[in-house]
């Protein structure tokens, strides 16, 4: 089955063919939106593509990659239709761009013709459909309206169709510290159920600030293509408090996909989910609302959350699930100390909102599990309990909505207050810096009588953490403090065991904190790794870490020459980007660039020096694995036609591959000269393929071709072939 394409738009169908939709406006490309539709033309190329309306070539490209061969046709109405990956133009357009191409000895053109020289009217063919800039064959459409992308089924060209989008996932998502889902701070799937409880009907318990991410697909009639939505909507209690819509994109802000799609996701190889909540500073035209839950705006109890996906046509998806809202208990503190002979008394203070019971369950001298309630007064909850040995107390607090904090497990034996002394207790702190806040991890190596206290002192001044159990004898403390409270800013823990040891360690929190709409630089590893920020770098305020780590093994003929670091979070979502720069040794300055790793392989990034600094730069718009290496290898040219010293026909084909895997080469750094004089010739980069454009027979006789290639370290290969054109008494040249 096919697409519909009504007899009710305003324009006429782009296409020779009947619509068969495999790529919907808004879906999620690497750093940007998907702008328009792709259509396909059964793995064709030379499908006639027509103007939907009167109107004249307002621009014309030809290139080896991104849009290939395209027009952008100017209407009547004043918006522009765009033509991709175009196999060719008609004579009159094809004539202009050739024009252009020889006058400049080169293929990739960019050119503005007067208006109406290249008038248009509908229906009328201008160009074929092909895979130039981005395989396989298709076409790809799309309509503007100045600077602003139009979702084309939004905007005069509706398609009949009857197949609902699908919601795969759902995830709650905590955006602070202080937030919890279901008790975590991170993320959950709440649904399917199955993924988070065998009970479906279970209520989340929830605390904070939560935002939804919601995997969603769409599919057209007989396509097996993924499609992205065309509406996304968060309700709770039947009121809606969020909504996104790819009705429109600005081409200023498409680099906000990786601020409307869950960026966190993408780098996880799971696309497709949607963010249903906005960052601060956006201003993609796409939400209505803010979208976080937040817990402490509803009343306590249980409420009922939905989403609801919409495609284009109007068909519909829903999935909802519980939450539980109000404060859950928490306790603050808790101890087991000595009462007399096999007797030990419990204590514990719980948040001042917060619990109606506490239980404390033990096994007593290897006999069965036991199970009591600790008296309460004066909001300390307390009881004397029988000697468990060796074992633990697992206490755990809950209020009258059933709601449960943490079980925190406590060593039972008795603390020798003269035995051990300040920093016998070998304990460990991990300050780890998570997107949407700092989770401070303390790992002691035996069980400790009582949670161990967490203290974090920044500029702003001095504040206790809460403290919870993270399995074994780890606990940690999650907090989200202001970008300017880090810069210099330490945890201190102090905890005792119950062999009597004691502990108190200091860590620094090696966290730079950068302020939004600020600008200024910051620096890590005593100034060798620099990050120079301006007022439009980040969305809002940031917290950035970075560390030295391995490279690793470092292949495609590079070699490193600095240390290699890891800028954190890995998922942070950037505006306009940042300056990086890396210390560069004045000797290392041949050959070199900085580069960034994506999964095992490394990228050229940018090789701009700061003399004055004495670093290397690149602007980048993620965070990641960054460091310099050195490129020496020159790209690789072979399969060279014709065949050196080879005989040929007056129109011979004149074409290298080129191959480097080190810093990249690209169109502006490959040339051809043809018995002296360069030539246009395209390059295709999926390809890997250089190929010259010949305007017109060559005469009979010895003719020379010289390939260049130039990759971005400034490496160089060079291939010269020589052949003969064979005159019409000569017979035809073996192939």
């Amino acid at each position: 089955m096919l697409l519909i394409f009504t007899a009710a738009s305003p324009y006429e169908w782009p296409l020779r063919e009947p619509p068969a939709l495999t790529s919907s406006f808004g879906e999620y490309r690497s750093g940007h939106f998907h702008g328009g539709i792709d259509l396909s033309t059964g793995g064709r190329t030379g499908v006639p593509v027509v103007a939907v309306d009167d109107g004249y070539v307002e621009r014309v490209r030809a290139s080896g990659a991104g849009y290939g061969r395209a027009i952008y046709l100017r209407l009547a109405d004043g918006r522009t239709a765009v033509y991709a990956h175009l196999s060719g133009f008609v004579p009159a357009i094809r004539g202009y761009v050739e024009a252009a191409q020889d006058s400049l000895a080169r293929y990739e053109v960019d050119l503005s013709p007067p208006a109406r020289r290249l008038s248009v009217s509908r229906g009328e063919v201008i160009g074929y459909s092909g895979q130039s800039g981005a395989g396989p064959a298709h076409f790809h459409f799309e309509m503007r309206q100045g600077d602003d992308g139009l979702n084309p089924l939004l905007h005069g060209f509706p398609m009949t169709d009857a197949f609902a989008p699908s919601i795969l996932e759902v995830d709650l998502v905590p955006l602070d510290g202080e937030a919890r889902a279901g008790g975590s701070p991170h993320r959950i799937v709440v649904w399917p159920a199955a993924a988070r409880s065998g009970q479906r009907d279970e209520p989340v318990p929830v605390r904070g600030r939560l935002g939804l991410s919601v995997r969603v697909r769409d599919r057209a009639p007989g396509r097996q293509n993924a499609l992205a939505v065309f509406e996304a909507e968060a309700f709770v209690d039947g009121s809606r408090f969020f909504a996104s819509r790819f009705d429109s994109v600005s081409w200023l802000r498409t680099h906000e996909v990786d601020a409307a799609y869950d960026f966190t996701r993408v780098l996880e190889g799971r696309g497709g989910f949607l963010r249903l909540w906005r960052l601060p500073g956006t201003t993609a035209r796409i939400y209505e609302g803010e979208g976080e839950l937040d817990s402490r705006a509803l009343k306590p109890g249980v409420h009922t959350v939905e989403v609801v996906v919409s495609d284009a046509a109007g068909n519909r998806a829903r999935r909802s699930f519980r939450i539980v809202s109000g404060s859950s208990p928490r306790i603050l503190s808790c101890v087991a100390d000595a009462a007399g002979p096999g007797r030990r008394l419990v204590t514990a203070r719980v948040a001042p909102d917060g619990a109606t019971e506490v239980t404390a369950s033990w096994s007593a001298n290897g006999a069965g599990p036991r199970r009591a309630l600790l008296s309460v007064g004066e909001g300390i909850f307390g009881d004397v309990l029988e000697d468990p040995g060796g074992g633990s107390i697992v206490l755990e607090a809950r209020d009258g909505s059933g709601s449960s904090s943490y079980s925190y497990p406590l060593a039972s034996a008795v603390m020798d207050s003269a035995a051990g002394s300040a920093g016998d207790l070998a304990l460990r702190i991990e300050v780890v810096l998570h997107v949407h806040c700092l989770e401070a991890r303390v790992i002691s190596p035996e069980a400790l009588i009582a949670p161990p206290t967490v203290r974090f002192e920044g500029p702003a001044g001095s504040r206790m953490l809460d403290v919870e159990p993270a399995g074994g004898n780890t606990y940690r403390a999650t907090f989200t403090p202001r970008a300017g409270e880090v810069d210099g800013a330490v945890v201190e823990t102090f905890a005792a065991a119950a062999s009597g040891r004691r502990g108190r360690v200091l860590a620094p929190v090696s966290v730079k904190g950068i302020v939004a709409g600020s600008a200024g630089r910051v620096t890590f590893d005593d100034g060798a790794l620099v990050l120079e920020h301006d007022r439009s770098s980040f969305f809002g305020d940031a917290l950035v870490a970075a560390a030295r780590i391995e490279s690793g093994t470092v292949s495609q003929g590079l070699a490193p020459i600095s240390a290699a670091y890891r800028l954190e979070p890995r998922d942070a979502v950037l505006d306009g980007g940042i300056l990086l720069g890396i210390r560069l040794a004045p000797s290392e300055g041949s050959h070199a660039g900085l580069y960034r790793r994506d999964g095992g392989r490394w990228s050229f990034a940018g090789s701009a020096t700061d003399t004055a600094a004495g670093l290397m730069t690149a602007r980048v718009r993620r965070l990641g694995d960054y460091a310099l290496l050195r490129d020496d290898t020159p790209p690789i040219l072979y399969n060279v036609r014709p065949a050196p010293g080879g005989r040929t026909d007056a129109r011979p084909r004149i074409a290298a591959s080129v191959r480097d895997t080190g810093s990249g080469v690209t169109a502006a750094t490959l040339e051809v000269h043809l018995d002296g004089h360069p030539v246009v010739a395209e390059y295709d980069p999926e390809a890997r393929s250089l190929t010259v454009h010949l305007r017109r027979s060559l005469a009979p006789g010895s003719h020379e071709a010289r390939f260049e290639a130039r990759d971005r370290a400034g490496n160089r290969t060079s291939r010269t072939v020589p052949f003969k054109v064979m005159g019409a008494t000569e017979g035809r040249p073996k192939r």
